[in-house]
């Protein structure tokens, strides 16, 4: 039996596409994993990573069931917190639940 790993991560990562107007080519992304676990920590997760962004914000939008477009997550769903006031660039912060774990990132530049 594998033991639950709770784990948070900060990195400098380097967008290899063209990046979209509103997204830099280099940004630094905090993490937040739980690898191994048999709970249920969706909602605990989406909580904590509200919480992070709330600090700042006040018009930010969590939608807890969208199909994100990544192979990885379980049914390609997951979930986004979301800000209209940036436009086009309006995500800043997704995640969801994939085979050994749940997690989530943003982005804090």
């Amino acid at each position: 039996m594998q033991k639950k790993l709770k784990i948070f991560y900060t990195q400098e990562c380097f967008r290899n596409e063209k990046h979209q107007a509103g997204r830099f080519r280099q940004f630094t992304q905090l993490g937040v994993e739980i690898i191994n676990s048999k709970e249920d920590f969706s909602k605990e997760l989406q909580k904590l990573a509200n919480d992070l962004i709330s600090l700042e914000r006040t018009d930010i939008k969590l939608n807890s069931d969208v199909t994100r477009g990544l192979d990885y997550y379980k049914d390609g769903k997951g979930f986004e917190i979301t800000c209209e006031a940036l436009g086009s660039s309006k995500q800043l912060c997704g995640g969801g639940e994939y085979d050994s774990g749940i997690g989530f990132a943003i982005g804090i530049d």
